[in-house]
């Protein structure tokens, strides 16, 4: 008869998923608490990203490869979104590159709340 023996995961790599869980807990209550204000998630848009995206309606937007805000449904989860801003997206739309932006978690939440609103 074979014996196994099972060894605990070494204590560094188990430190980490604990604290990626609680991290992630963490970001999912404060997602669901979290209201944001629309209004100035809209103002928000209209003056940082309305360059590049159609910020209020279906389109199209200023640089074709850039999606209208009205249209993140259809390609993402909303509020996963809010993930990708606090990250800092680094994204690219053909030859103009999408800015760095460094967004407070207010302005994330005032940008998802205008977000859901807007969706078709």
């Amino acid at each position: 008869m074979m014996r196994v023996v099972r060894r605990p995961p070494p204590p560094l790599r188990s430190a980490r998923v604990a604290a990626f869980t609680a991290a992630l807990l963490a970001t999912a209550a404060a997602s669901a608490l979290a209201d944001g204000d629309r209004e100035r998630g809209a103002a928000f848009a209209r003056t940082h990203c309305a360059r590049c995206h159609a910020v209020a309606g279906p389109g199209p937007s200023p640089v074709a490869e850039a999606p209208p805000f009205s249209s993140f449904a259809r390609r993402w989860p909303v509020d996963t979104v809010g993930e990708a801003l606090a990250e800092g997206i680094d994204s690219g739309h053909s030859a103009v590159r999408m800015p760095q932006f460094d967004f407070t978690v207010d302005e994330i939440d005032d940008l998802i709340a205008y977000f859901r609103t807007i969706q078709r």
